[in-house]
């Protein structure tokens, strides 16, 4: 087969580094002497054969899928993220509605019409409040912005190394 013969004649060290391109058939073409001229260099250095050029797109011939690779990661993490903003902000919401009820509930009133330090009352249940939506609440959203950064970073230095 015609096919397998530029197969073997474009292989590098054993293996398929070269471009197998057929140019002709058994009964029109080029010569052998024309095409390892064509190949390696020689009539008007069409296709010039570069060990250096070689080595280099070998080493870097995963590059594609390994960017493909991180922006997925990427990508995967940003809507992790997005996902704990929404959940954050849902939390939050729902602790602001459950602070507006209780100040406004009969026993925190009664509580302000006997409290001396109204001030510390109020700062008590504001402190409550700031600790409860922030604390445990806002750990996956740190973590996933920390994804988020670390994600980026690296595709940033698989985009860079490419």
């Amino acid at each position: 087969d015609f096919v397998q013969q530029c197969e073997k004649f474009c292989l590098i060290d054993g293996k398929q580094s070269g471009l197998p391109l057929v140019m002709g058939t058994t009964t029109f073409g080029f010569s052998f002497q024309e095409m390892e001229g064509l190949c390696v260099g020689g009539i008007g250095d069409v296709i010039r054969f570069d060990k250096d050029q070689i080595q280099y797109c070998d080493a870097r011939r995963g590059a594609l899928n390994e960017i493909q690779e991180e922006v997925a990661r990427f990508a995967s993490a940003v809507r992790v993220f997005r996902e704990e903003q929404r959940a954050l902000r849902a939390k939050m919401q729902a602790s602001v509605i459950a602070l507006q009820e209780e100040l406004r509930s009969p026993e925190f009133l009664r509580q302000m019409d006997l409290a001396v330090d109204k001030m510390s009352l109020l700062r008590q249940k504001f402190q409550a409040f700031r600790e409860q939506t922030t604390g445990p609440n806002q750990e996956y959203f740190s973590a996933a912005m920390a994804e988020v950064r670390a994600s980026g970073a690296t595709l940033e230095t698989a985009m860079r190394e490419s």
